[in-house]
């Protein structure tokens, strides 16, 4: 009973990575989340200048590629023991699709 709790707790933990990837593999999403960081931090009185994730645009491919490798192994667990939510998988394609790094790409 244990590995199939584990099983299901890596299983997820990979299809979350992967949403969490890709979505940071965009740069307009990226840019929303920092903007909302900045907004955060200026309500409880921290000034940024700046965006403090920047950084990740450089990284915008790896972190697609990697995000939609992990989308095709969860995608893959989820043809062999159906131990994922079909929804949940379709949702993490949108976002990988959603994620793609048009820019990087070009």
């Amino acid at each position: 009973m244990a590995d199939i709790n584990l099983g299901e707790k890596v299983t997820g933990a990979t299809g979350s990575i992967s949403g969490v990837a890709s979505i940071l593999g965009s740069w307009q999403v990226c840019h929303a989340v920092c903007l909302g960081i900045i907004a955060v931090l200026g309500a409880i009185g921290i000034t940024v200048v700046g965006m403090p994730l920047g950084f990740l645009v450089d990284w915008a491919l790896p972190l697609w590629i990697t995000a939609s490798a992990l989308l095709v192994i969860t995608a893959g667990l989820y043809m062999k023991k159906r131990c994922i939510s079909g929804r949940l998988i379709i949702f993490n394609l949108g976002i990988v699709i959603a994620g793609i790094p048009f820019q990087s790409l070009q």
